[in-house]
């Protein structure tokens, strides 16, 4: 027993002085997150790594584990851009012993963010994983990086990712066009995974290989995902040396077109995968590629598959007759053979499906399973489209020589369907719209309302109108406030990242708490008060209109003015309250920044799908029933700050208007038989029925765009998340979009307002025609002094 204390005693003094080689000031850059599964037990570790890989430190965070542990997560964060991955990256004294209950769960994912390039010095430098610590699969995922080499030559080594089980590029990750292949020399690669590839007007990012004279690289990469963004897929994309013996070519997203000749080269290839958007439209302009698949096939034993996937936004689309001429050139005799989803066969058996699987029965014996939707292809019971016996009947009467005649004497042409994907293109272009507009419309925001506020500071006192004088000063201050603030949102805005714009630090959590608490609350309360004081100005504007100390409006505002204004203060306080409650549950910081692919995961900073009433509770663990009650809130809120405010505005503008043109025709009638006099106040009316439209113009325009995009929102917002109704649930870049439009709209009706004031108050123009006069004079003055010179 002494002797087990003893042993205990030193194992506890050996692990002390382990723990002593990780200085405290190390230890902050290592945190861990555990995380327990029935028997197994899985460690999680973020680092943070200043200038070297090799600055890691495995005495930080594996002493402090078991080692029954599983370490499934490991997360490198570069806290600066010079971080290169290189063979400084390696985990000496790493805790890991296999145990019998970690049978198929072996797998370690490697996360690495912000890395400059790749050293092609370098060799293997995940291997040690799979070698030393028996990982069956290392997976390596990188995000917001340089994808490049730091040099360009080939040498004998084994490439820096060999014996991968998975490499995957986000669509953060920088790429460039004369990319080195010889990343890639030597490399044995399961599968590799490009994301975000783009030649748009929002973002240039392809990566493209340096086409080198050389017979091979040694690269063995066996299945290639490729993700994009409207593109042109060419062969320098898919470089012959570095995909030479790739098996599976995954093809997803908005594609432009293909090379003609693109797989020519391609000889292990076995199976092409299309899951792109738009098929139809697709094939109708790019159907000459096909001829170039599987073209070297001497031998005539290798089938190559071709799959097309029907997207949702197509799901009534079964390869009609119409199409038959976009596959004429379809490679059978190249042993070519379609796969599609089991069930496209019940929808349609049309004489270009039977065309395409003309050569079903001949190449039976030989076909295999290529995954789980296509086992049917293997099954002697398998009769696609028509019976076995009816096959060849249906082929003949299909007559396809004849068809394939009027190819070439018709113009066939396909309605291009508008896809999900292109419409948040749009919206992407309309945001990179907004960002260059604004800062110009904020600078003009602030010129007119600054303006505003010295010329009112001027006639203050000499103006017996006070009550509009000081609702146009106080207007002013809240337009100016909110400009503020909507012009340093601009560092939450993010068109696309490695696009044309996107703010370096719009994903960071100060910045989503800028977002949620000051422009979304301070902002939106801003918004409102400005609003409120127009109000005030339209009122005081009918009021000095109207003349009548009986009337409603006097009597509601001016006489009862106080108890009216203490009043709206009580309800303005609550309605605050309950605003910030929406504003908290409905917008949350999203912490996720490893994003794969925006156009499938949710990518926007901060988090503000929460406002469905189902979705509330999945996300935040709010009761279903008080989830209804914060999509109240939602609702108030546009129904006070958009719905009343707009609709009483109006209502004012109007009664302004009506009451203006009856004032002007009742001193016509006063004036008799006049008829130069009448002349004279019938243009006067035509002039300030002008200028009032011109006031309303610029008043309700914009709000009236605020109100229908509010409006618009709230509609969709209200169907269920599982609905394809809910555009906000479904495509949320595209509500904040709209949301940005509402407030560049606000901003255009505050920009010009200096304009309106000069029209509807007497003394505000009378001042500013003053200055312009004095202006002119002493203009004229310097001039003619430089003359008399």
């Amino acid at each position: 027993m002494f002797l087990k204390y003893c042993f205990l005693i030193y194992s506890y003094l050996i692990k002390i002085a382990s723990l002593s080689k990780c200085h405290e000031a190390e230890q902050k850059n290592y945190h861990i997150t555990t995380q327990f599964i029935i028997t197994l037990t899985l460690i999680e570790i973020n680092i943070d790594v200043k200038k070297s890989l090799g600055e890691i430190n495995t005495n930080c965070f594996c002493n402090y584990l078991d080692s029954s542990y599983l370490i499934d997560n490991i997360y490198i964060n570069s806290q600066s851009n010079s971080v290169l991955l290189d063979n400084s990256f390696y985990f000496d004294n790493f805790t890991y012993y296999p145990q019998d209950n970690y049978f198929g769960n072996e797998n370690i994912n490697i996360y690495f963010t912000k890395l400059n390039k790749i050293d092609l010095n370098s060799s293997e430098i995940f291997t040690f994983f799979i070698d030393k610590y028996s990982y069956r699969y290392v997976r390596v995922n990188l995000y917001d990086s340089i994808f490049n080499g730091k040099s360009c030559f080939f040498s004998v080594n084994n490439g820096i990712f060999n014996r991968l089980d998975e490499l995957t590029f986000s669509y953060t990750v920088k790429f460039f066009k004369q990319t080195c292949p010889f990343i890639f020399q030597n490399t044995n690669l399961q599968y590799l995974k490009i994301y975000g590839q783009s030649y748009s007007f929002i973002k240039h990012n392809i990566l493209g290989f340096i086409d080198f004279n050389q017979q091979s690289i040694g690269s063995k990469i066996l299945n290639l995902e490729l993700s994009f963004y409207k593109a042109y897929l060419s062969k320098e994309i898919l470089n012959k040396l570095v995909f030479e013996n790739v098996e599976k070519i995954f093809i997803n997203g908005l594609v432009d077109s293909l090379e003609s000749d693109l797989f020519e080269n391609f000889h292990k290839v076995e199976l092409i995968n299309f899951h792109i958007e738009n098929l139809q439209y697709f094939l109708s302009k790019n159907n000459r590629w096909l001829a170039s698949l599987n073209k070297n096939n001497y031998n005539n034993t290798k089938i190559v598959y071709i799959r097309f996937d029907i997207l949702p936004v197509e799901s009534d689309y079964s390869f009609p007759d119409s199409d038959l001429c976009f596959f004429k050139d379809f490679p059978h005799d190249n042993f070519v053979y379609p796969l599609f989803k089991e069930d496209i066969f019940f929808l349609n058996c049309s004489c270009t499906l039977l065309w395409l699987l003309k050569n079903t029965y001949l190449l039976r014996n030989n076909l295999k399973t290529i995954d789980y939707l296509t086992t049917y292809i293997t099954l002697d019971t398998s009769e696609p489209c028509v019976s076995r016996d009816e096959f060849n009947k249906s082929l003949e009467h299909c007559k396809f020589d004849m068809r394939f005649k009027l190819c070439e004497s018709n113009n066939f042409s396909v309605k291009k369907i508008k896809s999900m994907l292109e419409y948040v293109y749009d919206f992407k272009i309309i945001l990179y719209f907004i960002i260059f507009v604004s800062p110009i419309l904020g600078i003009i925001a602030l010129v007119s309302n600054t303006f505003n506020l010295i010329v009112i500071l001027n006639i203050w006192h000499k103006d017996e109108d006070f009550r509009m004088n000081r609702a146009i000063f106080i207007n002013s201050i809240f337009n100016i406030l909110y400009v503020f603030i909507f012009l340093f949102h601009m560092i939450n805005e993010c068109v696309t990242r490695q696009g044309n714009f996107c703010s370096s630090i719009n994903r960071s959590v100060y910045s989503q708490y800028f977002k949620i608490y000051i422009f979304f609350f301070n902002g939106n309360i801003l918004k409102l008060l400005s609003s409120l004081s127009s109000v005030s100005i339209s009122v005081n504007r009918f009021i000095l209109l109207d003349n009548n100390d009986k009337s409603f409006f006097y009597k509601i505002f001016v006489k009862k003015g106080h108890r009216v204004t203490q009043i709206f203060c009580v309800f303005l306080l609550g309605y605050f309250m309950c605003y910030f409650l929406q504003i908290y549950f409905t917008n949350w910081v999203n912490r996720s920044t490893l994003v794969l692919d925006e156009l499938v995961s949710y990518a926007d900073f901060p988090d503000t799908s929460l406002f469905v009433v189902s979705y509330i509770y999945d996300r935040m663990g709010v009761k279903k029933k008080y989830s209804v009650f914060v999509f109240s809130l939602f609702v108030i809120n546009y129904v006070i700050n958009d719905l009343i405010i707009f609709l009483i505005l109006c209502s004012i503008e109007g009664l302004i208007l009506l009451r203006a043109r009856n004032l002007l025709r009742s001193k016509i009638k006063m004036m008799g038989s006049s008829t130069t006099s009448k002349l004279k106040l019938e243009k006067t009316i035509d002039k300030t029925t002008k200028v009032i439209l011109i006031n309303i113009l610029f008043t309700i325009m914009f709000k009236a765009i605020d109100f229908a995009i509010s409006t618009y929102l709230v509609s969709k917002r209200m169907h269920n998340r599982f609905s394809d109704q809910n555009l906000c649930y479904m495509y949320n870049s595209i509500c904040s979009v709209l949301t940005e439009v509402n407030e560049l709209a606000f901003l255009m009706s505050i920009s010009f307002n200096f304009l309106i004031y000069y029209n509807i108050n007497s003394n505000f123009r009378k001042l500013i025609n003053k200055w312009l006069n004095e202006r002119k004079l002493k203009f004229l003055i310097n001039i003619k002094v430089f003359c008399s010179k």
